[in-house]
């Protein structure tokens, strides 16, 4: 029987099928067992029903850390839903394994975000939210993300602590039942505004998964480096391309891997709360086993995937500063002289520290 494999439709190197404990009544060698579609249907209808649940009470934490996070005087908030549907292929090139094949996502979000002033009168934004994707073929990649970002701006420069959290689940045809795993991840995103049309942004982040259910990899550990530019042309158009390189080390040693990526997106704003999202991507990834004769084992040639997303926003929840918007906009001159000052205390701290 064929070993399991990541998101990627790539074989992962562990323990072999004999040494995984089997039932003997197997009659399908299928490995995601789907051949049952009322099997696949429950299993959507349970994970988008979790995936409601834990998004409202996401929700709710996010209202009671407001309090503490950003200044009552200026805080606004929205409710938004997202949907898309994206299409990806993989082509694999390894001896004794096929094709994989394209397969189409449904993807259904939301998210929560509140934006305002911080004590000291940098503007901040803090989301919460998450968002379930559903495989037509490959129903053993379903999934579910939850995410929380902090962003934090002065001037044209801003930070952002982001935290993704990913409960995966494997089915086999085994005894063992559906194996499970957790994927978290955190970064810190540095973005810099080159001009009024042009922003560039550094992303450095850490992705920490547990195998141990599937084959004794513990804690494997992903360092991921984005690079991205995007160019913003007004309200309608905002082409965006990024670079991703990725590397992981398995606890155990017994494989290396690499991974690089490049996308390019292009996002619009047709009306006042509706966005539109359009992006292609492409990539190469490989296992490197140097104790293996075949040191490019695992190999997948590209990964393609194009992606169409719309965004509504709902509503605002609350609005603590009446006319915020408005006051935003009337006083622009009182805008700039206090960046001003805000700019020379921060240059003040700097020299005194």
């Amino acid at each position: 029987m064929a070993g399991a494999t990541d998101s990627w439709g790539v074989p992962r190197p562990g323990r072999s099928g004999s040494e995984r404990k089997q039932s003997p009544s197997i009659k399908s060698p299928d490995l995601y067992g789907v051949h049952n579609s009322t099997i696949c249907t429950q299993r959507g209808a349970k994970l988008f029903r979790i995936f409601c649940v834990r998004l409202w009470l996401i929700s709710v934490l996010l209202v009671s850390a407001l309090v503490s996070t950003v200044s009552r005087s200026a805080v606004a908030s929205e409710l938004s839903a997202s949907s898309g549907l994206e299409w990806q292929r993989t082509d694999q090139a390894n001896p004794g394994y096929t094709t994989r094949g394209g397969d189409f996502i449904s993807v259904l979000g939301g998210e929560i975000k509140l934006k305002g002033r911080l004590l000291n009168r940098s503007k901040a934004e803090v989301r919460l939210g998450g968002e379930a994707n559903f495989y037509s073929e490959f129903q053993d990649n379903n999934n579910q993300r939850y995410f929380a970002r902090i962003r934090s701006s002065a001037g044209r420069t801003s930070l952002q602590l982001k935290y993704e959290f990913i409960p995966k689940r494997l089915y086999f045809p085994s005894s063992t039942g559906d194996a499970t795993y957790s994927r978290h991840l955190a970064g810190v995103q540095l973005s810099q505004e080159l001009s009024e049309d042009w922003e560039a942004s550094f992303a450095y982040e850490v992705r920490l998964e547990d195998f141990v259910q599937i084959h004794d990899h513990r804690d494997n550990r992903t360092n991921i480096l984005e690079l991205e530019l995007e160019y913003e042309s007004g309200r309608l158009l905002r082409p965006c391309m990024g670079f991703e390189w990725r590397n992981r080390k398995a606890e155990d040693d017994n494989y290396d891997f690499r991974a690089q990526r490049i996308a390019f997106s292009l996002r619009s704003q047709i009306a006042p709360r509706l966005g539109l999202e359009l992006g292609y991507q492409v990539g190469d990834r490989r296992y490197l086993t140097p104790h293996l004769e075949n040191s490019n084992f695992g190999r997948i040639d590209a990964r393609s995937a194009l992606r169409a997303k719309a965004t509504i926003k709902i509503l605002k929840i609350l609005d603590l500063l009446l006319g915020y918007e408005r006051r935003e906009k009337d006083s622009s001159r009182e805008e700039e002289e206090r960046s001003y000052r805000v700019n020379t205390f921060t240059v003040g701290s700097r020299l005194t520290l």
